[in-house]
């Protein structure tokens, strides 16, 4: 079973906390149309396409600019300016560290997609390298506007990579999957932004080890997150402001059974954890920062950060 303990602790490492999903350990939708969608596509092009053969001298200079000046700041479909996952084109790159084992970590938007609950969303991919040798590649599925409720969601994810068995020393794949009941808010409603003051979640963590098609049961989480006001944060040499965040929350796993057989005393890999997050994200760009800091039953630590270095695609909202 060495294959589905090194998932499991690359799974609960790189996955422990980030800015998708608690547990990520990360990001089903409710596709209805989100509050202040702008739709407007007019692109005004003019397609007058008369001649005017008239020998008068009228050029007809048709002097209707119309510049559409609707000041909406986000042109996607969702119009969360916290975390632009509704548009495309866009890439971030952080540097990051997890335990001391430092690497480089890239998102990308990827539209939308169906998650495994056959539901549609927004995909967001991770891809990360350490100096360990460890990687990951991790997409993230995110629901706007959530049961008819303002804010981001994330509903489920799935990873693939290479842990580094800590024995031999040599890499071996994984690949896992998880879905989340319900989904859950990361993000507020734009609006609520700098006014919702705090929120409260519960949802329960599916875990399915494709790699050796195993039911891996399912995690409780439960938290808060507390907002902690605005910051100035550099970016590209610019002063911008970021909405800084924190979340407070338990992870609860009773462990798997590799028999198949149900009994208590064959569960494996079981834990509990209390864990720490401070994240800053920025209007217009996503993700400014992270830091995860986790105490398990066992008296062991966890402690990652994230710090976004450069971002092509998209530019801050001031």
């Amino acid at each position: 079973m060495r294959c589905t303990i090194l998932s499991f602790a690359l799974l609960f490492i790189a996955c422990g906390g980030g800015s998708y999903n608690q547990g990520k350990d990360g990001w089903g939708t409710d596709s209805g149309v989100p509050s202040d969608t702008d739709t407007d596509t007019d692109s005004d092009t003019d397609t007058d396409t008369d001649t005017d053969t008239d020998t008068d001298t009228d050029t007809d200079t048709d002097t209707d600019t119309d510049t559409d000046t609707d000041t909406d700041t986000n042109a996607g479909d969702c119009g969360n300016d916290y975390d632009p996952v509704d548009l495309t084109g866009w890439t971030r790159n952080y540097t990051v560290n997890e335990n001391g084992d430092a690497g480089t970590m890239t998102m990308s938007s990827l539209g939308t997609g169906w998650d495994q609950q056959g539901n549609e969303v927004y995909m967001v991919m991770e891809d990360a390298s350490f100096t360990s040798g460890n990687t990951a590649t991790m997409y993230h599925n995110i629901a706007c506007d959530f049961q008819n409720v303002g804010g981001l969601y994330a509903t489920s994810w799935s990873s693939s990579g290479t842990a580094i068995d800590p024995t031999l020393g040599q890499p071996t794949a994984f690949a896992m999957e998880g879905s989340h009941t319900p989904a859950y808010r990361y993000l507020p409603d734009e609006s609520e932004v700098g006014s919702i003051g705090s929120w409260t979640y519960s949802f329960d963590m599916s875990l399915y080890e494709s790699a050796q098609g195993m039911d891996l049961g399912a995690a409780t989480l439960a938290g808060t997150f507390v907002e902690v006001g605005f910051v100035t944060v550099n970016l590209d040499g610019q002063d911008v402001e970021g909405y800084r965040l924190t979340n407070t929350f338990t992870m609860d796993y009773p462990g798997y059974d590799p028999t198949g057989l149900g009994l208590p005393e064959l569960m494996q890999g079981q834990f509990s954890r209390n864990s720490y997050v401070e994240q800053v994200w920025i209007a217009g760009v996503g993700l400014y920062s992270e830091t995860h800091q986790a105490d398990y039953d066992d008296g062991s630590t966890f402690t990652s950060t994230k710090q976004l270095d450069s971002v092509s695609g998209l530019t801050p909202i001031q």
